[in-house]
């Protein structure tokens, strides 16, 4: 960011400003007109704050209505306009979209996969796969239900000299009947909160309760979840080449940095089970899960 637009933030009067938000290799801070979008900033992502400065800024600001029109909530990062609209979910949501991605944009040297991940010991177990698959809720069962360690729910950065996957501890993002399924766990339920983020219902990475945030964890298993309704539980054990193959759908920047990308990922499934896990019972995947990490439905 430049000085002059960093000097323009740091003298315009927000009502509030978070802590250094620390999203993989890119720390950025949230300031708003509104003081609960940052309190819902600090709640999401509070096992990644600290006291430290941050290189960038984003802002959530409401411009007042003209006459027989709507305030208008804005989205700035580094002084830029990312997205304007008269729903605050809609621009509220948008951040933390955006967070993400230039979370991926900013983490060079890693190997970058759209999975979640949970952690036994000094394993961890990679739930790799497309929006919409269960991988999430699946992690978030691991975590609540049966104890494992979280590292995240939709952003893996695997570093290619450890084979350790990065903590990442984001919100996680499910269902609307998460309540249901995952009593275990707590979504957020403040309805000054709620209201921000429209049709998204979200679990604090800090409610899921003491010890549940693991550290960076060599990976141990590589799981491609599906969730098919109404269906039996069907495992199926992939060799290197497939589960290579299966893996890097989902991986990002191959295009920018395909050859530590593909070396990264062809030494994880070649060192470690891989597996698809098919069906709809939830409790037999994270048996399945837990067989692979070595633990106990």
């Amino acid at each position: 960011m430049a000085d002059p637009v960093r000097a323009l933030l740091d003298a315009a009067p927000f009502a509030a400003r978070s802590r250094r938000i620390r999203l993989l290799g890119f720390d950025v801070e949230v300031r708003s007109d509104v003081a609960e979008v940052v309190e819902l900033a600090e709640l999401l992502w509070a096992p990644l704050l600290d006291d430290g400065p941050a290189d960038h800024v984003f802002t959530v600001t409401v411009v007042p209505p003209a006459p027989r029109s709507l305030p208008e909530w804005r989205l700035h990062l580094d002084g830029l306009l990312v997205v304007a609209s008269p729903i605050p979910a809609v621009v509220v949501t948008h951040l933390l979209w955006e967070a993400n991605r230039r979370a991926l944009e900013h983490t060079p040297g890693r190997a970058l996969l759209h999975a979640a991940a949970v952690a036994r010991g000094d394993r961890a177990a990679i739930l790799v796969g497309p929006q919409e698959t269960g991988k999430s809720t699946l992690a978030a069962a691991l975590v609540g239900r049966y104890g494992l360690g979280y590292l995240t729910d939709e952003a893996v950065a695997i570093d290619p000299a450890t084979g350790s996957v990065a903590a990442y501890p984001k919100y996680l993002s499910l269902g609307s009947a998460v309540g249901e399924l995952l009593p275990e766990l707590e979504p957020l339920t403040d309805p000054r909160l709620v209201a921000l983020l429209g049709d998204l219902t979200v679990v604090p990475a800090g409610t899921l309760g003491a010890g549940r945030l693991a550290p960076p964890t060599r990976v141990g298993a590589v799981v491609l979840p599906t969730y098919v309704p109404d269906a039996p539980t069907e495992v199926e054990v992939l060799g290197p080449a497939a589960a290579l193959h299966a893996v890097a759908q989902h991986a990002y920047h191959v295009g920018r940095d395909g050859d530590l990308v593909m070396d990264a990922l062809a030494a994880v499934v070649a060192a470690v089970p891989c597996v698809r896990v098919r069906g709809a019972d939830l409790d037999a995947a994270c048996a399945v899960v837990l067989d692979l990490l070595g633990g106990d439905a």
